[in-house]
């Protein structure tokens, strides 16, 4: 074992140091970025050419371990160092330890006694000189103090009588390399008190000798080891403790060295990786677990967190390849071992947490598309081709389509009345040929009639075995997805869509399925309103019907979202949902007040918003216990395209007082709106604790914000933070007609 307090120094073949320990710090009088990469010879005072050049390339050439002691520097400033040169098979290992105490009480033991007892008397280790039998000749006064004897009752005996039978065998080896080998390492051991009790001591021994080669003595320093075996102990507690915690910490994790070797993985990431950790431990690097996508990236933070460990992420995302090659989605924490370029790194499986994320997007991204069908489906100044136009627009989208269309079947003649088309051919054709049989052979071929005959959705990612029809200017078809309208089972349109880039699957066909649902009550209308232009009161009973359908949709909607959210163990995930579920309330509120209403133009707002409000205070119920309400609308009525998205500004509003104003749960939330000649002025106030200073509310990335500020556009208005004890905001809106599409 070495000294703790040697030196340690390891180079390269190019002469340079690349390790080092503290105790080389500290002899050499260098800091850690002088030290490291420095030339062994320009580390040491006049070195180049020295004795110890010569005993460098002595110990390389023989390949063999060299001690040897030299000094540095001119006389009497001079400063000796013992040196052992190991050479290995990468590198070389340099021990040395600072002797030039030693050295200089050899020195003056040999030149003057009296010196040297003045050195010894006053020595914080006990300095003792032995004959050849291991005898004591000398022994400083700190013995006393080491191992309770006075220096007189010990000169004379054998050092061995006073050591622990068992490392008996152990001093006598080193008694003999220090007397053939000039062996200078120190020795553990143990020495018995006068109390009879043992104490760890280490001592470094030297062989003093006549010029002759004939033998002097032994000097031997002795040095207590008990407060280093206390602090030994410990440590070795404190590793089993951490080992514990490193074990039991929940997450998978793992200990990387500098060469990017696994080095240590606890039972954690064992599952993760799903291998035993004897087939990781020192036998894999961690680049083998990373997706090659990511791969490039992660060695590149890797090696600059070894230079400047803040430049790069310390906790991200990547692709994890497990030992069968399967990928998961995990989130990395990564932290430098302090004093080591060891990494000790986490690992948390988030692969579940994603899917719900994209599902929820995705969701979300469906009902935006059916919230722009919406509003022409339901407004009176619309028509068939306004509504099937966005309907076709928004399934492109949703399924990144470049062709498509969306028509209406005619049973008396087996064919589609195209409505939209985003077609293959020609404007010159599609002008010509608006109605398409479904037995002909034409551009679709007989894709069309999939669907309609067996009244399911139907798609194909390969349609090269259905039979169609070639032209020069015609875009070829290779993939189609189809699905039928129904009314009571019976099929009354189609909407479909082709060449998506990628192949179309159950999300495109749910998602166009939804669409068709609104289609159909697109049809449903249409042909409600032929029948109720016989009669005014027949038709405001169908207008009734239409608004208790699309509020019955929207409630399974909401109900779709509810169910949904009770599968999500994120709490932010069914935030999000709730939201969402509320926003689709408060619209079909409205279709509630409608078709219960005397008018169909028109809804009593407060009776609304009264409603919209307790809806909220239920839905967060667990923070609005005590939080009270004041509503001031004025019996004001709002025809649907302005209550909408007032609606919707009013539940975003009251959604964030009721989730951040108040902090003790009580508080008020004011809501006042005032009109004259058509323009309306709507404020919602809370005393709560006020909107974030520093946070620009036209300016935000939060969805509830965006929002608010996209219908107050819509509504031809603008929006304003007035300064008050809580949140107060005022918007100036005036009453709209949705425009017709062109």
């Amino acid at each position: 074992m070495e000294n703790t307090s040697d030196g340690f120094l390891s180079l390269d073949d190019n002469l340079r140091i690349t390790a080092f320990n503290a105790a080389a710090e500290k002899i050499l009088k260098r800091s850690k970025h002088e030290m490291l990469g420095m030339n062994i010879f320009d580390a040491f005072p006049r070195v180049k050419g020295s004795f110890f050049e010569q005993k460098y390339y002595e110990a390389l050439e023989n390949n063999k371990k060299i001690c040897f002691e030299t000094y540095f520097g001119k006389p009497p400033s001079e400063k000796w160092y013992h040196f052992k040169i190991i050479p290995n098979s990468s590198d070389v290992t340099i021990f040395l330890r600072d002797i030039d105490k030693e050295k200089k009480i050899e020195s003056e033991l040999l030149e003057k006694e009296r010196e040297y007892q003045l050195l010894t008397e006053n020595a914080t280790d006990m300095i003792s000189t032995h004959d050849a039998l291991a005898r004591y000749i000398y022994v400083s006064p700190y013995v006393e103090k080491l191992l309770g004897f006075r220096p007189e009752e010990i000169i004379g005996k054998n050092a061995y009588d006073f050591m622990h039978p068992e490392d008996i065998s152990l001093m006598h080896k080193y008694q003999l390399n220090t007397l053939y080998e000039d062996n200078n390492d120190p020795i553990e051991y143990r020495l018995r008190k006068k109390d009879g009790n043992y104490i760890w001591v280490e001592s470094s021994a030297r062989s003093v000798k006549e010029a002759t080669g004939d033998f002097i003595c032994f000097i031997t320093i002795t040095r207590d080891l008990t407060q280093r075996k206390k602090a030994e102990k410990a440590l070795k507690e404190s590793e089993i403790y951490y080992k514990t915690i490193f074990e039991n910490t929940g997450t998978a994790t793992i200990i990387i060295e500098d060469g990017k070797t696994i080095s240590r993985v606890n039972s954690e990431f064992e599952k993760l990786y799903g291998a035993p950790k004897d087939s990781i431990e020192g036998k894999i690097k961690w680049t083998s677990f990373v997706h090659p996508d990511y791969r490039d990236m992660m060695i590149e933070y890797h090696e600059k967190r070894s230079v400047e460990p803040d430049s790069v992420p310390r906790e991200y995302e990547f692709k994890f390849l497990d030992y069968n090659q399967q990928v998961k989605d995990v989130q990395i924490t990564v932290a430098v071992i302090p004093g080591t370029q060891r990494r000790l790194v986490s690992l948390i499986d988030v692969s579940e947490k994603n899917k719900a994320l994209k599902r929820l997007k995705w969701e979300l991204k469906v009902n935006e598309s059916l919230n722009k069908v919406y509003a022409p489906l339901v407004s009176s100044q619309t028509n068939l081709e306004d509504i099937a136009s966005v309907i076709l627009a928004q399934a492109l989208e949703l399924t990144k389509s470049p062709l498509g269309y969306v028509g209406e079947i005619i049973p008396e003649t087996r064919s589609i009345g195209i409505i939209s088309m985003v077609h293959p051919l020609s404007e010159e054709y599609y002008s010509t040929n608006p109605i398409i049989g479904l037995d002909e052979k034409h551009f679709y071929g007989d894709l069309m009639q999939q669907s309609v005959d067996k009244k399911e959705t139907f798609v194909s990612n390969d349609v090269a075995s259905y039979k169609t029809d070639n032209y020069d200017d015609q875009l070829k078809i290779d993939k189609f997805l189809s699905v039928p309208v129904l009314d009571e089972g019976k099929v009354i349109g189609q909407i479909s869509v082709s060449n998506s880039p990628r192949n179309y699957d159950e999300k495109d066909m749910a998602a166009v399925e939804r669409l068709a649902d609104f289609y159909t009550l697109a049809l449903q209308r249409v042909r409600t309103e032929e029948k109720v232009r016989e009669s005014l009161q027949d038709q405001k009973l169908l207008l009734r019907e239409i608004h208790h359908r699309v509020k019955n949709n929207l409630q399974i909607i909401s109900s779709l979202l509810n169910l949904q959210s009770q599968y999500m163990e994120d709490e932010e995930t069914q935030k999000i949902f709730l939201e969402s579920k509320n926003r689709v309330k408060s619209m079909a509120l409205i279709h509630e007040k409608l078709y219960r209403s005397s008018s169909l133009a028109h809804i009593n707002f407060e009776d609304y918003v009264e409603s919209l409000v307790e809806s909220l205070i239920y839905s967060y119920m667990d923070v609005s216990a005590n939080i009270q309400t004041e509503i001031d609308l004025n019996g004001i009525y709002l025809n649907i395209d302005t209550a909408i998205p007032c609606g919707l500004i009013i539940n975003e509003l009251v959604s964030n007082s009721l989730k951040h104003a108040f902090q003790n749960s009580q508080g008020t939330i004011k809501i006042e709106m005032k009109g004259l000649n058509g323009e309306y002025l709507l404020k919602v106030c809370d005393d709560g604790v006020g909107f974030p200073k520093e946070i620009d509310f036209k300016n935000t990335e939060t969805l509830g914000m965006q929002l608010i500020n996209s219908l107050v556009i819509q509504l031809d208005g603008n929006i304003e933070q007035v300064n008050s004890s809580g949140t107060c905001f005022k918007i100036n809106i005036k009453e709209s007609n949705y425009k017709k599409r062109v």
